[in-house]
């Protein structure tokens, strides 16, 4: 009758699980302030300032953009990344109006920069993580003194942001363990240390943080992201809704506020 051949019995075939539908909002790589309403924020490549607490949103990307960063000066710093051996770090003076692209040559290998950050005008550096298993966090430290134009590249014991003091103090927390690192000459040596000799204090995040920062007199920002799921795992009517918020303290994370997001019909530069 079809069904039966040689005696075996053909079996329906096996619905597999349905995959889920998944639903994001903006997503935020990078962010940054330097007062309650001077901010940056990058998100799907896009480069986003405002000058008044995220009411108002101006994309001022020079490039496809993933990191970047400001100083109260108006000296700006966006990082993109044109392939694996290659960065294009563009250089501003004028707060994001006007961009001069400065090419970054990378050591072997493939490399993915996880921080971008200036003290002044002319020293900052470029934290980076090499692209490999997730059993190795190997990383390089790249520092410039003249504003980008030339850098020296350092190794680094884990590849983790980097807290400045002072050109030459700088420390680097190791989340998975209870131990920090220590530089005194800018980053060439490091030391471990136990994390109660760690100055800077851990100030109360929101939940779900995944990307936060702070700056003088209790401005603190964060980034969560939270998700739900509805529905059963073996229909196609299962979906996931993540949402991302930007978050801001100005009492050192006593509380926190939502801050507004870019959005599709704010003016874009």
């Amino acid at each position: 009758d079809g069904d039966v051949a040689d005696g075996v019995v053909a079996m329906p075939p096996i619905k597999p699980f349905a995959d889920p539908i998944i639903t994001t909002t903006l997503s935020i790589e990078d962010a940054g302030w330097l007062s309650a309403d001077q901010g940056w924020l990058v998100s799907g490549d896009q480069l986003y300032w405002t000058n008044d607490q995220g009411e108002l949103w101006q994309d001022i990307s020079p490039a496809p953009v993933q990191l970047a960063y400001f100083l109260p000066s108006g000296e700006a710093w966006a990082l993109s990344i044109q392939d694996q051996n290659r960065l294009s770090l563009y250089r501003s003076s004028s707060w994001g109006a006007t961009w001069e692209d400065l090419e970054i040559t990378l050591p072997p290998d493939a490399w993915r920069p996880i921080q971008l950050q200036f003290t002044t005008p002319s020293t900052g550096w470029i934290v980076l993580k090499k692209v490999t298993s997730q059993a190795f966090n190997y990383g390089i430290l790249m520092k410039t003194s003249d504003g980008g134009l030339t850098w020296k590249t350092y190794n680094v014991p884990i590849a983790s942001p980097i807290n400045f003091l002072s050109d030459e103090d700088g420390w680097m927390v190791n989340n998975s363990q209870d131990v920090v690192y220590h530089t005194s000459d800018g980053g060439h040596t490091w030391m471990a240390e136990q994390y109660e000799k760690y100055p800077l204090s851990i100030l109360s995040l929101p939940e779900n943080a995944t990307l936060s920062g702070w700056q003088a007199d209790g401005l603190g920002w964060a980034v969560t992201s939270t998700g739900s799921c509805s529905g059963n795992k073996s229909t196609t009517g299962f979906a996931c809704q993540i949402v991302t918020s930007l978050e801001q303290s100005l009492d050192g994370g006593q509380t926190w506020q939502d801050v507004s997001l870019p959005i599709d019909n704010q003016p874009t530069q």
